[in-house]
């Protein structure tokens, strides 16, 4: 049980503020006396709100924990998939270098050439 005064305390109000409340009925209490006595059970004491604050805390920093890890898996993927293509790419590249060649050296085989040219591509022209 609280006094008006440790609820005014509790609720960061005024007494008076209090005692209106409990002649309005949103506060519970009972008249002892001269005193009012405020049942303990319909407010929220500091030492509760941790508890739960703490348990929703645990729980966020658990979730960015988590999602932390899914971010820094991720970002592997991401690089080695960046590699991979850069890899590719290279590939692709030298592959359309040495088509080009070959298209070359086919374009240049398929033209008529004379005896002098076929030995002089054949034993080289000095």
């Amino acid at each position: 049980m609280y006094t008006v005064s440790e609820v005014a305390e509790l609720l960061n109000l005024t007494e008076r503020a209090i005692r209106e409340r409990i002649k309005q009925g949103t506060i519970d209490a009972e008249k002892n006396g001269k005193s009012w006595q405020i049942s303990s059970a319909q407010f929220r004491t500091t030492s509760e709100e941790p508890d739960e604050t703490q348990l929703a805390l645990d729980i966020l920093q658990s979730e960015n924990e988590f999602l932390k890890r899914q971010i820094t898996e991720k970002d592997r993927q991401l690089q080695e998939s960046n590699e991979a293509r850069e890899r590719s790419d290279q590939i692709i590249f030298k592959l359309s270098t040495q088509i080009e060649k070959q298209q070359l050296q086919l374009e240049d085989l398929s033209k008529p050439k004379t005896i002098w040219g076929k030995l002089s591509a054949i034993f080289g022209s000095s």
